[in-house]
């Protein structure tokens, strides 16, 4: 008999205050989990969408965490927009923190089945929600995004050159890893387009491909790049 192998559980968090961030991203890690943090709401910070909707049978994250108040997104509405694409993550493994929450904002959670957590946060609580969400994790079954790159916020202005032009555009970089990173921009771009980056960072690639973009409401987009040896190769090609 084939011998199934066990996945890493997999988490993700929202919270616009660095500190939280990294205090629950150490929680999680001890926890042997495999940790994405996010600075700013991005509806599927893993994923791709397509037709408004995700494609993908598995979901991409075994537990999310967000705050409430964040940057031009609250997480409620984070949550109502991932469920109104069909986001594959069970709904009683999310959470919304907050230090305070109005009485409609604690309805809205109760019928959304978001479970809530008061800030600071009560780590003997958290724990205890976790293991509960912990029993509803099926470790054999796959994730529906195989990135496996850890992200390191990042926010900073950076310019870049698409390869169909040469004129510069600027975009902020909101998490970068050693293979990609997430960007917001004002411009539509393309699902494979090749970007070539302008500004120095601390990560090796100059040359990235568009793997994802999602809309937003303020008419922004973000956008998610990886980099490969093609992307590599392409933009070498683009250089010449």
């Amino acid at each position: 008999m084939q011998k199934r192998n066990i996945r890493k559980k997999r988490a993700v968090i929202y919270d616009d205050v660095y500190v939280v961030l990294g205090v629950l991203k150490e929680y999680f890690l001890l926890r042997d989990y495999e940790v994405f943090t996010f600075q700013s709401p991005v509806i599927c910070p893993l994923g791709e969408i397509e037709k408004n909707s995700c494609l993908k049978p598995y979901p991409c994250a075994d537990i999310i965490i967000s705050d409430f108040n964040m940057p031009k997104m609250d997480g409620i509405t984070l949550f109502q927009q991932q469920l109104q694409m069909d986001c594959k993550v069970d709904v009683r493994n999310k959470a919304i923190m907050s230090g305070y929450l109005e009485e409609q904002h604690n309805k809205m959670l109760g019928e959304l089945g978001i479970h809530f957590f008061q800030k600071p946060i009560n780590f003997s609580d958290l724990t205890t929600w976790i293991d509960q969400c912990e029993q509803r994790i099926n470790l054999y079954q796959p994730l529906g995004s195989r990135r496996r790159d850890t992200r390191t916020i990042f926010n900073g202005e950076i310019a870049y050159t698409l390869s169909f032009g040469d004129k510069s555009s600027r975009g902020l970089i909101v998490n970068l890893s050693e293979n990609g990173l997430c960007m917001k921009t004002q411009q539509p771009l393309i699902r494979h387009q090749i970007v070539k980056i302008d500004t120095s960072l601390p990560i090796a690639f100059k040359t990235a491909a568009v793997r994802w973009v999602e809309p937003s409401r303020d008419n922004s987009y973000t956008v998610g790049l990886y980099c490969t040896a093609e992307t590599i190769d392409m933009g070498s090609a683009l250089e010449a």
